[in-house]
């Protein structure tokens, strides 16, 4: 006896939508432990600047670059992370934010997608800054 599947759809694409995120750019900050379970490692490629040795050609390399430098009070790190869109440019800053340690060396500012206007951006600066510039 044979069967087969064929018109048997095991998902709705409702239920698509809520579980398969393919824009990691939407999906919520909280979700970290979601986007980790699923991430799978991309090929980053270093265009320009100083490159460390060693780092490999993944979000790790991303990571330790950022590290190397973090505190250095002779210079401010800067990573431009660009690429077509689709390429994983979201991708890649959520994975080096979920790894960063916390430290009193920096502050990390993540701002998602749904910061669209210079003015929220702005308040997400002003909020996060030391002392009285946080009141909100």
């Amino acid at each position: 006896m044979t069967s087969t599947m064929k018109g048997f759809r095991c998902w709705t694409n409702a239920d698509v939508r809520q579980t398969v995120y393919s824009d990691i750019g939407a999906l919520p900050i909280d979700a970290g432990a979601v986007f980790l379970a699923a991430h799978t490692p991309m090929v980053v490629s270093h265009r320009r600047g100083e490159q460390l040795p060693g780092d490999g050609s993944d979000e790790r390399q991303v990571l330790g670059a950022l590290q190397a430098h973090i505190g250095d009070p002779d210079r401010n790190t800067l990573i431009a992370v660009t690429g077509e869109s689709g390429a994983g440019k979201s991708h890649v800053v959520r994975w080096v934010n979920a790894h960063l340690d916390p430290s009193p060396r920096y502050h990390v500012l993540y701002v998602p997608r749904a910061v669209q206007t210079i003015r929220d951006l702005l308040r997400r600066i002003v909020a996060g800054l030391p002392g009285s510039g946080g009141r909100t």
